[in-house]
């Protein structure tokens, strides 16, 4: 089985994220599984990115043919032109007329991308049930799907320094700003938590894409993007951890930080509409707070840092999330899958 992961976006240049972790997750986890995987994307020449395949969009056209291939993200459907073999799409979120409110801008695009993957593909990826049944209800039942949430690493890198390098006590937002509402939470639970805890942003304020682009207060701390492995370092040397809504609607909300917190260790505060919600609440290691109540989650803050979570609690988090929300397990995902829709035994 030969398979190539099309990426929007040329994985060389990309600044470190969930959107490169995923993809050498998965490239590098179905190698192991014996399915030669290359990335493809829209790269001058061949190249390898941590030791794995990358190869020009030519490489879908070229010889020996691909056995199938899976899009990552919407847009990545515009690039397999000219490639007539099986097909898999990933959704990350459904749009549609109205909502994701945030997406206004590209929401054109997103549309027709939706249109030409019902057209073309064969199987459909979602991160999470909810935007599965957004798809059926605004496309119709007839493609197969899997659900593939984004996972985390079975094992963790080992433990490095503190990279806070301070006495007060470290609340982190990990990841993306990915709408103008969210640096304003973000500014003002700085401001509530000033003088008892200092607020970091490991990720970049993206803000402008999604709208009137928002400045971070001065007592947001920025650290900017960072590899994985350190990213590690700041989540399991944080005292708590902070994930927003983009926006109102669940189904846009589905965060790949609060299962890496969780993976971590780390308690956190998190708002009502991110789909982990339950899990936070099931596993005992955080709050939920309502939907745009700034001093809410201050107060829920506070809580955590006066009274911390137990090292038990946090090991026994830490163990759940290695065996549930491993890479593996989306790995198994995508071979049975594709396996299914080639008529291979997995």
């Amino acid at each position: 089985m030969r398979v190539a992961l099309l990426f929007p976006h040329d994985p060389l240049a990309r600044p470190p994220g969930i959107d490169l972790a995923r993809l050498l997750a998965l490239t590098g986890g179905l190698r192991a599984q014996g399915v030669e995987t290359d990335i493809v994307a829209p790269v001058g020449r061949a190249r390898r990115l941590q030791g794995l395949p990358v190869r020009p969009l030519a490489a879908l056209r070229g010889a020996p043919a691909y056995d199938l291939v899976k899009t990552c993200y919407h847009q990545a459907i515009f690039l397999a032109d000219g490639y007539t073999g099986p097909l898999v799409a990933r959704l990350v979120r459904v749009v549609d007329q109205r909502h994701p409110t945030r997406d206004r801008r590209q929401r054109e695009q997103l549309l027709l991308a939706q249109e030409l993957i019902s057209q073309r593909a064969q199987a459909l990826a979602f991160n999470n049930p909810q935007n599965q049944r957004r798809w059926r209800r605004l496309h119709g039942p007839g493609l197969p799907s899997v659900l593939t949430p984004t996972g985390c690493p079975t094992r963790l890198p080992a433990l490095g320094l503190n990279p806070f390098g301070q006495d007060m006590p470290a609340v982190v937002y990990a990841g993306s700003l990915a709408s103008p509402r969210q640096v304003a939470i973000l500014n003002q639970v700085a401001q509530g938590l000033r003088g008892q805890a200092q607020v970091h942003l490991v990720g970049r304020n993206k803000s402008a894409l999604y709208g009137s682009a928002r400045r971070l207060s001065p007592l947001v701390r920025e650290h900017g993007e960072k590899p994985p492995r350190l990213v590690w370092d700041y989540l399991r040397w944080a005292s708590a951890g902070l994930a927003l809504a983009v926006g109102p609607e669940p189904f846009d909300n589905d965060s790949s930080k609060a299962a890496h917190y969780l993976r971590a260790g780390l308690p956190l505060v998190c708002e009502a509409p991110i789909l982990q919600g339950p899990l936070v609440r099931g596993l005992g290691l955080g709050k939920v707070c309502p939907y745009h109540d700034a001093p809410g989650l201050v107060e829920a803050l506070r809580g955590i840092l006066r009274d911390p979570p137990s090292p038990g609690r946090r090991r026994a988090v830490r163990a759940y999330m290695a065996r549930h929300y491993a890479w593996p397990m989306m790995v198994r995902a995508y071979v049975e899958l594709f396996a299914s829709l080639l008529g291979e035994r997995p």
